[in-house]
C-alpha cells in the first residue's frame, strides 16, 4: 500500500502497489509454482500425450505407439488390422519346417496354428527380423527392442501392448520349436512337433493342446501350465507353481524351488518331482515308478492302477498321503513307512506313533515297494 497526498496536502490511502511490491509478489508467485508437484517437463509430456490422443481419436486409427529410438522421441500411428497390431507376412514355408526359433527380449509371445495365412502380428511398435533359411524360420526382436527402450501405446485400439503372435499353418510339421524370452509370458496352442523348448527368464509358460515328443520349459520366476501330450517332459521354475493336466507320456522330471506342483489326470511310466518349499499333488491313472521329495511341504499321491515299480515319497516337514484306488484285491505292496514326530495310519488304523512301520500288505509277493518318510508329519496309506 502506498501513501499519497491530495491537493490540500493531506495524506490519502491508496490500494495501488509500488513497483517494488509488484516484483515481490511475482517472486512469491514463481516460488509457489516451483513448489508444486509438477514441473515443466511433466506438463510438456501431458500436453504431447493429449495432442497425440486427440489426433488418434480424430483420425480414427486403430492404435499407435510413442517411443524413443536412437535418442529421439517418435510417434508411430498404425492403421493395420488385428486390433491395432502390425501384420508381418511370413515367407513361403511349405509343409515341413525343420526349426522355428523365436528370440525376444521383453515381450509376450504366443504361438498357435491357423487355417488362414501364416503371419506374425506385433503389438509393440517395432519391426522384427524374420528369416527363413535352410528350413529354419528365425524371428528376432532383440535388436529392435534395444533401439526402442520403451513403447507407450496410444489411441483407441484396445489391443495388447508388447505382444508377438505367431500363426503357423495348421497342417505343418515342426521338428523343433524354440522360444527364448528374457522377460515375458510364453503361450503355445495347438502345435505339434518333435521338440519344444522354452526359456523364459521371467514369465509364465502355458501350453495347451500341444503334442510333442519332448517338452522342456524353464523359467526363473513364473508358473508353468501344461495341458497336452508329451512323451518326456522336463519342467523347471525357481519361483512358481507347476500344473500338468491330461498328459500321457513316458517320463516327467519337474523341479520347483519354491512353489506347488500338481499332476492331474496324467499317465506316466515314471515321475520325478523335487521342490524345496511347496506341496506336491499327483493324481495319476498309471504310474510305474514315482520319486517325490520336498523338504518343507505335503505330499499327496493317488493312483488308479496297480503300480509295478517302487514309489519313494520323502518330506522333512510335512504330511504324506498315499491312496490307491481301483486296484485288484490281490495287489500286494511292501510298505516302508517312518516318521519321527507324527502318526502312521494304514487303511484308517493307526499302526505306529512316531516310529517305523515295515510290513508286506497281504500275503502275496509284493509287486512294488512304497517308501514314505517324514521327520515331522503324519503318514496315511489307503490301500
Amino acid at each position: 500500500m502506498d501513501e499519497r497526498y491530495n491537493n490540500e496536502g493531506m495524506p490519502v490511502e491508496t490500494t495501488e502497489k509500488t513497483t517494488e511490491e509488484i516484483q515481490d509478489d511475482a517472486t512469491v508467485e514463481r516460488s509457489f509454482f516451483q513448489r508444486m508437484p509438477w514441473n515443466r517437463m511433466g506438463l510438456v509430456f501431458l500436453l504431447v500425450g493429449g495432442i497425440m490422443f486427440a489426433i488418434a481419436w480424430g483420425m480414427g486409427v486403430r492404435g499407435g505407439y510413442l517411443f524413443f529410438e536412437n535418442g529421439s522421441l517418435v510417434v508411430q500411428v498404425e492403421r493395420t488390422g488385428e486390433r491395432g497390431g502390425a501384420v508381418h507376412p511370413l515367407p513361403a514355408l511349405g509343409q515341413n519346417v525343420n526349426e522355428v526359433i523365436i528370440d525376444a527380449r521383453a515381450i509376450n509371445v504366443t504361438v498357435r496354428t491357423t487355417t488362414g495365412e501364416p503371419r506374425l502380428v506385433l503389438y509393440s511398435g517395432f519391426t522384427p527380423d524374420i528369416r527363413f533359411e535352410n528350413g529354419t524360420l528365425t524371428i528376432n526382436t532383440q535388436d529392435a527392442e534395444r533401439q526402442r527402450s520403451w513403447a507407450l501405446q496410444i489411441g483407441v485400439s484396445g489391443g495388447p501392448s508388447r505382444v508377438a503372435r505367431l500363426y503357423l499353418p495348421h497342417n505343418m510339421a515342426v521338428n523343433t520349436l524354440h522360444v527364448d524370452v528374457q522377460s515375458g509370458n510364453v503361450r503355445v496352442y495347438d502345435v505339434e512337433g518333435s521338440n519344444l523348448t522354452i526359456d523364459a527368464r521371467s514369465g509364465n509358460i502355458r501350453l495347451n493342446n500341444t503334442n510333442f515328443a519332448y517338452v522342456g520349459a524353464r523359467t526363473r520366476s513364473g508358473n508353468i501350465h501344461l495341458d497336452g501330450d508329451a512323451q518326456d517332459i522336463v519342467l523347471y521354475t525357481q519361483t512358481g507353481n507347476v500344473r500338468i493336466y491330461n498328459v500321457q507320456g513316458h517320463s516327467a522330471d519337474v523341479y520347483a524351488r519354491t512353489g506347488n506342483i500338481h499332476f492331474t489326470r496324467t499317465t506316466f511310466d515314471y515321475i520325478a518331482v523335487q521342490s524345496r518349499t511347496g506341496n506336491i499333488h499327483v493324481n495319476s491313472g498309471n504310474v510305474r515308478g514315482l520319486q517325490l521329495y520336498v523338504p518343507t511341504g505335503n505330499i499327496h499321491v493317488t493312483t488308479h492302477t496297480q503300480p509295478d515299480a517302487n514309489i519313494h515319497l520323502e518330506s522333512r516337514s510335512g504330511n504324506i498321503r498315499f491312496t490307491h484306488e481301483g486296484g485288484t484285491a490281490s495287489t500286494t505292496a511292501h510298505l516302508e513307512l517312518s516318521t519321527r514326530s507324527g502318526n502312521v495310519r494304514v487303511n484308517g488304523d493307526r499302526v505306529v506313533a512316531s516310529g517305523r512301520y515295515n510290513r508286506v500288505v497281504r500275503d502275496d509277493a509284493p509287486t512294488f515297494t512304497l517308501h514314505a518318510a517324514t521327520n515331522s508329519g503324519n503318514i496315511h496309506v489307503n490301500y
